[in-house]
């Protein structure tokens, strides 16, 4: 289990960082794997109310903080697989790994 915060290192003044730090996830509630980012939306991997985990959008974030799990967009669904890994490939595209018979597919 993990916290998530985030800070702007584009328009944050060096000086300021430490005290700028943004809030996503600030409970010890699940796990959270940062995947990929395109702006202000964030994609993670999260065992959030999905115990073999899922892969979700959280959206336009750091201005809607802190982040509302209501509000986030499933891309992948919890599976009967556990999700062992998921990734960020080219431009547009995840590679996940789930387990399945002990192994790998």
């Amino acid at each position: 289990e993990n916290l998530v915060w985030v800070v702007d290192l584009e328009t944050v003044p060096l000086p300021e960082i430490k005290s700028s730090w943004r809030k996503v996830v600030n409970r010890w509630d699940a796990a959270y794997d940062y995947v990929a980012n395109d702006g202000p939306d964030f994609v993670f991997t999260t065992t959030l109310a999905a115990p073999k985990k899922r892969v979700v959008r959280i959206k336009a974030f750091p201005d809607t903080l802190p982040a509302d799990p209501s509000a986030w967009v499933d891309l992948i669904a919890e599976r009967a697989e556990p999700l062992e890994h998921a990734a960020a490939a080219a431009r547009d595209f995840l590679v996940v790994e789930w387990m399945k018979d002990v192994k790998s597919v």
